[in-house]
């Protein structure tokens, strides 16, 4: 793969490096998710043409029903994608980082698994209502991150394949947990559950945008403002060291802000494979960048989940599809695309 150039731009005392392949290919990115935001808020059981959509946007909007179905149903909808793919491709770039691996995203580790747990004890056990629920998830997957943090700890040392091996082991128990509840448990309970963890995002309302959008928000400035620790981290400890950067530090803080944001979009959206895993990869692949891609990444995801809802709304023989279900399959198949080729690893 051919590395992007930088640039520095320099103002006054301060300079920034870029890279204008980066930045071409991140607008890119963004016109992508702008086309295929307004085809998900134009179609449906009521067909609204560009002209519509733009004016019950702005408030503009002459059709009651209309608007009703745009601003209740189909703009919180897809403001939750956004939220969830970005949150998931910057979490699954985050993890692959630190844990060298192209297998290191949410999904695969076990951290989705692990909030998938809590969601499930609320629903089975303790008949919570959503926002429970989510509570659950997002307390869950941090408990999980920790765990599997400590088994992985070698020395002074957390990354590297242990990372990648522990969690699987631990989201593996957790998945058997999950499925002893399932059977166990009253039968309507069991089905609602079975729902969650499809992943969804039908009935998605601004309650669940609103939180989301606040945990991705809180978490963001952190990963912007640490993502150059992670390009030193992948140079190894020692020459992170070397340069001044405290290397075990800097990978809990990572760990713990990439816990936050699979915790909020799993919450946000229910357990949602495949856009950790293949986002931050495209995203590296397509950008020809050497950093790492938090930002590309992230807008990856937000064009993969949206791309994987329209698909699922347009699904042939009209099978309608839960999201999370589509982008397991999706997954399945870039999964095996991924282990065949030669030096993926």
């Amino acid at each position: 793969m051919k590395t992007a150039p930088a640039s520095v731009c320099r103002l006054g005392q301060l300079s920034v490096r870029w890279r204008p392949r980066v930045a071409v290919f991140c607008g890119l990115l963004i016109l992508a998710l702008v086309v295929l935001a307004v085809l998900l808020l134009s179609s449906g059981s009521l067909s609204l043409g560009l002209k519509d959509v733009f004016a019950t946007l702005v408030g503009q909007g002459d059709d009651a029903k209309a608007e009703r179905i745009m601003l209740r149903i189909r703009l919180p909808r897809v403001l939750t994608a956004i939220i969830v793919g970005g949150a998931l491709g910057m979490s699954g770039s985050i993890f692959q980082s630190i844990s060298r691996n192209a297998l290191g995203s949410p999904d695969i580790i076990g951290f989705t698994t692990g909030a998938a747990t809590g969601a499930i004890v609320q629903i089975m056990l303790l008949d919570a209502g959503p926002i429970e629920t989510s509570a659950a998830a997002v307390l869950s997957g941090a408990l999980t991150a920790v765990a599997v943090f400590l088994l992985a700890r070698k020395g002074r040392s957390t990354g590297d394949y242990r990372l990648v091996l522990i969690g699987i082991g631990v989201g593996a128990t957790l998945s058997g947990i999950n499925t002893i509840l399932l059977v166990s448990g009253d039968l309507d309970q069991a089905a609602s559950a079975q729902l969650w963890l499809a992943g969804s995002l039908n009935t998605r309302t601004w309650s669940h945008v609103v939180p989301a959008a606040i945990g991705f928000i809180l978490v963001l400035p952190v990963v912007i403002a640490h993502a150059r620790g992670l390009n030193l981290l992948e140079m190894g400890d020692d020459t992170a060291r070397q340069l001044g950067m405290d290397a075990e530090r800097t990978r809990l803080l990572m760990i713990m802000a990439a816990v936050g944001l699979t915790s909020v979009a799993t919450a946000a959206a229910g357990p949602i494979a495949f856009i950790g895993l293949a986002a931050p990869q495209l995203a590296r692949r397509l950008s020809g960048s050497p950093d790492v891609p938090v930002m590309s990444g992230a807008l990856m995801g937000m064009v993969l989940l949206l791309g994987a809802d329209l698909t699922s709304q347009h699904f042939p023989l009209n099978i309608h599809m839960p999201i999370g279900l589509t982008t397991g399959l999706l997954g399945g198949v870039y999964l095996l695309w991924l282990l065949v080729r030669p030096k993926s690893f």
